[in-house]
């Protein structure tokens, strides 16, 4: 009878760890489903801040409606420019509208759009700026007002390149070396956190060490030739859709210390 009993219970409790087992499996999954990337909690946030940015542009577009209307028993149209921001960013629901010379900014319920010179309403670009603007340095192109970031010499080991510096819409990313002939860095990244290093034919190149990760903002345009070149510890690149334009040898190692060229499919993420 003991044995009996005895083999009662082992399978009782062979039972009980399998449905234990089975239920975390279960749970794993069902969390997954919830919150994973493309999960079901996922989703519905996603569904909602849609649907609050398109009530934003909604706002706005009826705020143009409400000027329009107006300007009409008056003869008048409206017309890009700063006297337009300014009675944009007189609602109250508008938190600021700016007149750039080309379009009205306008940040409305949180979301940024662009009033074009047809008074058509775009999703606008969110500003990314430089957490340290000293970090940094850029060139601007006087007649499109934008600019184009020439050098980074911080330390963050994540560099996240802005697409506004000191007013100015970045547009590309290039290196000092391109603008100055005494530049000492051929890369993006600055002699103050780069290491000279010498290679196999005797002459030597400076290479940075410890970036790992670079994240270029949306809006940017175009990377130069260079721009990362001996970026030895990188890991990842993410890069927008916006970017039409990767130059030459943007991630090459090959000539420092007989290193190989890093391969582009494993480090490049698109956004």
């Amino acid at each position: 009878m003991k044995t009996k009993r005895t083999r009662q219970e082992g399978i009782t409790l062979i039972a009980l760890v399998i449905t234990i087992i089975v239920l975390l499996i279960l749970a794993g999954v069902s969390i997954a489903t919830l919150t994973g990337q493309n999960g079901i909690l996922t989703q519905a946030q996603n569904a909602k801040e849609q649907t609050n940015k398109e009530g934003a542009r909604e706002k706005l577009s009826l705020i143009l409606t409400d000027l329009q209307s107006q300007k009409i028993p008056k003869g008048e149209s409206l017309v890009l420019g700063d006297a337009l921001a300014g009675e944009i960013a007189s609602y109250d629901e508008v938190t600021s509208a700016n007149f750039t010379g080309s379009i009205i900014e306008v940040v409305i319920d949180g979301y940024n759009f662009e009033v074009n010179e047809d008074l058509g309403i775009e999703n606008g670009l969110e500003k990314v700026e430089p957490e340290n603007i000293k970090d940094w340095e850029y060139i601007v192109d006087e007649e499109t007002g934008s600019a184009v970031i020439t050098c980074y010499k911080g330390t963050d080991t994540t560099v996240v390149i802005p697409n506004y510096i000191d007013g100015y819409w970045v547009v590309g990313i290039s290196t000092k070396a391109r603008y100055d002939e005494n530049a000492v860095t051929s890369s993006l990244w600055g002699e103050e956190i780069c290491e000279y290093v010498e290679n196999y034919d005797s002459w030597g190149q400076y290479a940075q060490n410890t970036i790992k990760e670079i994240i270029i903002s949306d809006g940017i345009m175009a990377i130069d030739d260079n721009a990362f070149i001996y970026t030895r510890a990188l890991e990842k690149v993410r890069i927008p859709r916006s970017v039409e334009y990767i130059g030459y040898q943007v991630f090459r190692l090959g000539s420092v210390n007989g290193l190989k060229d890093k391969d582009e499919n494993n480090l490049i993420e698109l956004n």
